[in-house]
């Protein structure tokens, strides 16, 4: 998703760390988005100066959906193996409600490719945080019947990145939708192999 370049907008901070990112980023350009949800301030649209990439703060985790033109016992049946090829041990299984997933995650590679290739929690001068710092992702897929034969698959992702040094405050990344896409092509790869 791409942003325009932000304003300077005035922002009712429900928190202090909201109104220091807005102010951080400068009265530089044209427009700016902000999100109100039922859980309140979700997420802020900024640009960088000088011309740089914009950037999205959020404090929500990201939700993606889409639809299998097969039953749900079929679905259910490929999710193991997709975590099991992505490299993902799930510890959460509900098969009643079809929830599976790993709320707490910790290694440093999925499907052998570094976290910041499903991941942003911003760079310094080490590279990417997604890299450099203690990951802790929560992956979880969600079933659900669309009718007439059509199962509804929902991914959310979030992600936290804590630096290795004591004290350290842990980081909110926010999804690339690389892990939700991926997800999606195993789950559809595998139907249609049936």
């Amino acid at each position: 998703m791409t942003f325009a370049r932000a304003t300077c907008v005035p922002v009712v901070a429900r928190g202090c760390a909201w109104a220091l990112i807005v102010a951080a980023a400068g009265c530089a350009s044209q427009s700016s988005g902000i999100q109100e949800g039922g859980t309140g301030l979700r997420s802020v649209s900024v640009g960088a100066l000088g011309g740089g990439p914009a950037v999205e703060v959020r404090n929500e985790a990201s939700s993606a959906e889409f639809s299998v033109p097969v039953g749900l016992p079929t679905v259910w049946g490929t999710l193991p193996a997709i975590f099991e090829q992505l490299g993902i041990e799930p510890t959460f299984v509900d098969a009643a409600q079809g929830q599976i997933g790993n709320p707490r995650y910790t290694r440093s590679r999925i499907e052998r490719r570094s976290m910041s290739t499903y991941i942003e929690c911003g760079s310094g001068l080490t590279g990417p945080y997604a890299d450099a710092y203690d990951v802790r992702l929560s992956l979880l897929v969600y079933l659900s019947s669309g009718g007439q034969g059509i199962s509804v698959v929902r991914t959310t992702v979030d992600a936290f990145a804590t630096a290795r040094s004591t004290n350290a405050t842990a980081i909110h990344c926010t999804s690339k939708g690389v892990l939700e896409r991926r997800i999606q092509a195993l789950v559809q790869e595998r139907v249609a192999a049936g």
